[in-house]
């Protein structure tokens, strides 16, 4: 037997079925953590790989959010293979400040964002330095991390934006 709904009915149905598709959907959708601390007491020194970085972040040409130190953004991205890099100047930066990584559908990552001086003393050059760690090293290292203002967000990316006070729970 074939029973057919009401035409409110029906459409109503599939706005709900639409609606649960696409958040369970999203609900894959990896999440990334970026955050920036850094030892002030290295930070600039020859040869330190663990500054303060207080600059921009990308994912290839695309700007996604300036951050400073004791402060996080965590967005949601595409599964699938992303370039992350770290700039001071706003510009995208050199390929050798470029962090090439595989998101996969589910899993959450956290980003440490700090600056890599190289040089001698008199003259020093910086760059922006993302490295991948895991999310206990993210705890304890961003414990007095805010969320970035939601103005240094890029309009572009900030609907993915994840809101929190603190870093995402280790799973």
């Amino acid at each position: 037997m074939i029973r057919i709904l009401p035409c409110g009915t029906t459409v109503l149905f599939l706005l709900l079925f639409a609606t649960f598709s696409a958040r369970s959907a999203a609900a894959q959708d990896p999440e990334v953590t970026f955050y920036s601390e850094g030892s002030s007491l290295t930070s600039g020194l020859p040869g330190a790989k663990h500054g303060i970085f207080n600059g921009v972040i990308f994912d290839g040409q695309q700007r996604i959010v300036l951050i400073r130190r004791h402060h996080f953004l965590t967005l949601k991205f595409s599964p699938g293979q992303h370039v992350f890099s770290a700039s001071y100047k706003g510009k995208h930066p050199a390929e050798n400040s470029q962090f090439p990584i595989v998101l996969e559908e589910g899993k959450s990552y956290f980003i440490r964002a700090e600056s890599e001086s190289s040089g001698v003393v008199v003259l020093e050059f910086e760059k922006g330095r993302l490295e991948q760690v895991p999310c206990e090293t993210a705890h304890k290292d961003a414990e007095k991390a805010s969320p970035v203002n939601k103005k240094d967000v890029s309009p572009e990316v900030a609907g993915r934006m994840i809101k929190g006070t603190s870093l995402p729970p280790c799973h």
